[in-house]
């Protein structure tokens, strides 16, 4: 396949490596929004059990102060930080950013796009930094990306855009690294087992309260805590490939990375990038199956 160059002979970036940047950008987008996800099955999870709670009480007014509760607990009750919210956020343009600036679309309109988007990664980037008081995350990224709106010359619409690819990627390699670091500390964290373990002995605690206080428990509710302690189970699995799909999409970026540098074959970076995407698949169903069960 022949191999587009830019002025002074540098090598670009070919069509099939276009394909493949396309597919890896999809497939990290999605990524980015499965952290955020086991913390919502674990906020459900806890307001499933609280209704078991409530159902405890036959007094119309301890019942439905139990269910305001519940509904106070979920609207004010934020499980993820706002430093770690930026993360996914970053993580969710950088993809995004990725996935259009290897489109197939016409350049010249994708413009608006690419400014919108690099000053967005940029502002995030800040954001982070300020909310950290630890690692600090590199800036730049976003402005590479705003930089390609500077094409006004039809005939070198195509180069220019492989060239700010290739740009992108090697200016993005810490930063994907970085955050890939962060999600695995945050997942791998005390604070999150601990909340995963809270709510398999807080399903325990609220389906015994409720069988001792209520003298007429129905069959349906013994189906509900089946479906509950599996998708504390599915959570703890989806916690469990999520960290590890974060360490396989940082050696997948890096491998991308060095083929568009012509450091490492375009066979052995599918290699790493069929690892990521293997995960994802893995995800998707583990995901799927906790939707599947419930609350």
């Amino acid at each position: 396949m022949a191999i587009l160059q830019i002025a002074g002979g540098c090598r670009s970036v070919s069509r099939q490596q276009l394909k493949v940047v396309r597919q890896f950008a999809g497939k990290t987008e999605d990524f980015s929004a499965y952290p955020e996800k086991i913390m919502k099955g674990i906020a459900e999870t806890r307001e499933a059990r609280g209704v078991w709670y409530a159902g405890s009480f036959t007094d119309p007014d301890q019942h439905l102060a139990e269910l305001n509760s519940i509904v106070r607990e979920r609207i004010n009750n934020d499980r993820i930080p706002g430093r770690i919210r930026t993360i996914f956020k970053i993580m969710d343009d950088y993809a995004r950013g990725l996935e259009a600036l290897s489109s197939d679309a016409p350049f010249k309109a994708q413009k608006i796009l690419y400014g919108r988007l690099g000053s967005d990664l940029d502002e995030l980037v800040v954001q982070y930094n300020l909310m950290s008081i630890g690692h600090k995350l590199p800036s730049g990224t976003g402005t590479v990306l705003t930089m390609s709106m500077n094409v006004t010359t039809n005939t070198v619409l195509a180069h220019r855009q492989m060239k700010a690819l290739k740009r992108f990627v090697n200016q993005a390699d810490t930063l994907v690294s970085d955050l890939c670091t962060e999600m695995v500390k945050f997942l791998s964290s005390d604070g999150i087992g601990q909340l995963i373990d809270a709510e398999e002995s807080g399903v325990q605690e609220s389906f015994r309260f409720y069988y001792t206080k209520r003298s007429n428990p129905v069959i349906e509710s013994d189906k509900e805590f089946i479906a509950l302690m599996k998708t504390v189970e599915e959570l703890k699995n989806l916690r469990n490939l999520t960290i590890r799909a974060a360490g396989n999409l940082k050696s997948a970026h890096k491998m991308l990375v060095a083929e568009i540098n012509q450091k490492k074959s375009l066979a052995e970076t599918i290699f790493y990038l069929n690892n990521f995407y293997k995960d994802m698949d893995e995800l998707n169903n583990a995901f799927r199956e906790v939707k599947a069960l419930g609350p």
